[in-house]
Parts: structure tokens; sequence; C-alpha cells
């Protein structure tokens, strides 16, 4: 099922906290929103996407690898994924990401052209590759 989140307000929730960050998606996801401070409600509903998050939540790979890769799922375009199963990132679209900083990332895979969602690729899911 697919996930809707705005990644503003999920790293205003978070502030910084990786691992409130992704506690935050999937109450979120499981729709059990969490009250913070005077009892207002976390809401992060928004237009970002994961196409499938339960293989992200039942990761085991650090917080930070799991932060990044939402950060960068963030960025695609829904229409895309819609009508083109496109759920890629193309790297043309952000030429100046910091590849260094995610290329260790073990849920991504960086070709010459895209970033690939390993958990959301559906010829590693479908060939029964582990991948966390």
């Amino acid at each position: 099922m697919t996930l809707f989140f705005d990644i503003g307000k999920l790293e205003q929730a978070s502030k910084g906290d990786s691992k409130k960050f992704i506690s935050i998606l999937e109450n979120h996801y499981k729709q059990k929103l969490p009250k913070r401070g005077l009892g207002k409600p976390i809401v992060i509903n928004g237009t970002s996407f994961l196409v499938n998050p339960v293989p992200l939540f039942e990761s085991k790979v650090d917080s930070a690898f799991k932060v990044q890769y939402v950060r960068l799922a963030a960025k695609r375009d829904y229409t895309l994924y819609k009508y083109y199963g496109a759920y890629q990132l193309p790297r043309s679209y952000y030429p100046d990401l910091n590849l260094d900083a995610i290329k260790h990332n073990p849920l991504l895979n960086i070709t010459d052209s895209e970033i690939q969602f390993l958990l959301e690729d559906k010829k590693e899911i479908s060939n029964g590759i582990s991948i966390w």
C-alpha cells in the first residue's frame, strides 16, 4: 500500500533525530498519530510517497540509511510512478546531489542515470533477494 507523507513536516517533527523520523513515519503508516506537546497530533499528510514502506520499517539497517532512503524517495514524482511505474529517481533531475554521501547506502543502487530504491524494485523483490 502506497504511503503518502510530507517530507517537510516529517523533518520538522523529528527535529533531526533519525530514529524519531522513522518512528513518526511508521506511526503515520499505521494510522496511529502520536501526540506531541499540548496534545496536538503529528500530521504529516502530503504528496511524497513510498510504494511499499513495510520492508523499510522491517529493515535491520541503520536508521540513518533509512532516512536517506526516505528523503530521496520524497523527491520523486508520483505522476511518473502512477502512469509509467517509475519508482526510480532520475539523477538528471538533481545534478547537485552529493553521491558520495549516499553511495554506501545498502537500500539504494546508483547508476549513471538514476537512483534505484531497492526496497521498491519489483525485480529484486520478486527474485527473493534479501537486501536487509
